[in-house]
Formats: C-alpha cells, sequence, structure tokens
C-alpha cells in the first residue's frame, strides 16, 4: 500500500495540525506541519491510534524539535541519540514506555543493528519507527527544510523514534552511550564496505587465475562468490601472510592491512607469543 495515500496517516497528521494550533506558535506551526507531512511514513496500526491524540503530538513534537538541533556530520560522531522517559512536567507528555530519539545520516544496517543492541539489553521493542528524509542545514547545522524527495545540497538522515521498557536514569545513560558506540560502528562498516568487497572480488579472480586445480577449488570460489553478492555482511577483515622460518609456520597480519571494525578496534587486540 502506498503510506502516502493512506487514509489513516493522512487522518493522523490532520489532528496534528489541529493541535498544533493550540500549542505552538503559528511561525513553528507551518514548519512542523512539513516535517509531519514529509517525515513521517510510517503505517499507523489500531494500536497506535488507541493512545491519546495529545500524546501522539508530543512524542512527535519532540522529535521534530530533537531533529532541528545541528547534526555534526564533520565530527567523527555524526549521531544524536537521546533516552528518555517521557514526564509532562519536561516533555509535555508521559508515557508507559522509554522512548529513544535517534538522528543519523542515512545508512544500510542502522535498524537492525539498533534491534541487536537492544535486544542484547533484554528490552521489549514496543515501537520501532525510521524516517529517511532529505535534511538541508545551513553553516550553523540548523535545519531549514525537510523534504521526503531529494532537496539540492541536502544530506539523507533517519529520524528513528523507538519505545522499550521504562528505564532508570543509569540505565538510560548507559543505552545512550552503547547506541552511539553502535551507531559509530555502523559508519565505519559502511564506510569500508566497498573495500572490503573489493578484496573478496579480486581474490575470486587470483584463485580463478593462479590456484592449482585442487578438489575443493571450485566449491571455495563459489563461496567467495557467494559472499560477494551480497549474502553476507562485511564489518572487518584483515589480510595475513604465510610465513616459514625453519620448522615454524605462521601467519602474520600484513600491516596497515585492517579494515573496518577490525580497524577501529585495533588497539583492543592483544597479540601472543
Amino acid at each position: 500500500m502506498d503510506v502516502k495515500k493512506d487514509d489513516r496517516r493522512q487522518d493522523l497528521i490532520k489532528s496534528l495540525a489541529v493541535i498544533a494550533k493550540n500549542k505552538i506558535n503559528k511561525s513553528q506551526q507551518a514548519q512542523f506541519n512539513n516535517f509531519t507531512a514529509n517525515a513521517i511514513h510510517f503505517y499507523p496500526d489500531a494500536d497506535y491510534l488507541k493512545r491519546p491524540a495529545e500524546d501522539i503530538f508530543w512524542n512527535i513534537w519532540g522529535l521534530y524539535l530533537f531533529a532541528e538541533k545541528p547534526l555534526n556530520i564533520s565530527e567523527q560522531q555524526s549521531a544524536k541519540v537521546r533516552v528518555f522517559n517521557p514526564s509532562v512536567k519536561a516533555d509535555g507528555w508521559s508515557s508507559q514506555y522509554c522512548t529513544i530519539y535517534i538522528n543519523q545520516l542515512d545508512m544500510p544496517f542502522l535498524v537492525d543493528s539498533l534491534r541487536m543492541a537492544l535486544n542484547r539489553r533484554g528490552l521489549n521493542i514496543f515501537t520501532l519507527q525510521s524516517n529517511p528524509v532529505w535534511v538541508a542545514r545551513d553553516a550553523p547545522g540548523t535545519v531549514h527544510e525537510i523534504s521526503s524527495s531529494f532537496v539540492e545540497g541536502a544530506e539523507k538522515e533517519s529520524l528513528i523514534t523507538i519505545e522499550v521498557d521504562l528505564l532508570s536514569d543509569r540505565d538510560m545513560n548507559e543505552l545512550e552511550r552503547e547506541l552511539l558506540l553502535v551507531l559509530d560502528d555502523v559508519g565505519v562498516v559502511v564506510d569500508s564496505y566497498a573495500a572490503m568487497r573489493l578484496r573478496v572480488e579480486n581474490l575470486i579472480k587470483e584463485l580463478k587465475q593462479n590456484a592449482p586445480k585442487v578438489e575443493q577449488l571450485d566449491e571455495s570460489i563459489a563461496f567467495l562468490q557467494w559472499i560477494y553478492d551480497g549474502y553476507f555482511v562485511f564489518t572487518g577483515c584483515a589480510e595475513f601472510e604465510l610465513h616459514v622460518d625453519r620448522d615454524q609456520v605462521s601467519l602474520q597480519e600484513v600491516a596497515g592491512s585492517a579494515c573496518g571494525v577490525l580497524q577501529k578496534y585495533r588497539g583492543d587486540l592483544r597479540h601472543e607469543s
């Protein structure tokens, strides 16, 4: 179904616009209505629509204000994360769930990586909405346009809302740090992904041209071709050379060959003699 034409989504957007008239000033209303029209792609189910309309408004308004803050794409960390238990006093609304806002440059593996991080902590995930949009920001990083379609000079960003079990302040702080680390890992993997696939491509060519015709050759090449064709997620790689010193045979890593997370966590490795 075309989500843009879904009646429930359109009805929700209209309801949010009515509430916005009474909750925020006129200049903010226009920006917020544009935000909901372009940034909210999810297909609202019956359970979601049973929530009080004002709770939905405050949740999405909070995401809008969060997205408006500068995203420092020039810095090493190009993601923003907020983990909080909504309260009427601080946020204008309350919830039975802990809410997570994430603003990150759009890239593959985001949703699955976040889901795995939350599952590792044993958290129940009640809502996970990912909304990729084109965001144009000025030099200081403030948003001046959000669009569901390409905008000249804009970056594609993901605006993600997740709801999990209520957490203590300590657990929220720990979760926020962990999610930032996970998002940074994803960025490292994506940045190195093409280089890692190229290494597999070159290895396939080398085996086809130079490897001796042994029994396992065809099976090995077929396996490498399978992972090259997209059935495997490359997270890191390194090259090793076979060294023979008299009767001692060993594998030694080629200096500077580590890629992806193996390069990122280089200082965490411990070598034993």
